[in-house]
């Protein structure tokens, strides 16, 4: 890694690619939260739904 600093865009892309990873964080929110943000939907809305989607999902499977 050089010493230069990185820029905002990609510390937040390094955080998304490391996320799935991290200890104690769910994998399928992750993994959403990575699509999105990838797919540039990361709004508060689309959180949201993603949030709401996952809940019903995880009521569904028990």
């Amino acid at each position: 890694m050089s010493d230069s600093p990185l820029s905002g865009d990609a510390i937040v892309d390094a955080f998304f690619a490391e996320l799935q990873d991290m200890e104690g964080v769910d994998k399928a929110l992750a993994e959403k939260l990575a699509s999105l943000h990838r797919d540039k939907k990361f709004t508060q809305k689309e959180v949201a739904a993603s949030l709401q989607s996952l809940r019903e999902e995880a009521l569904k499977n028990g």
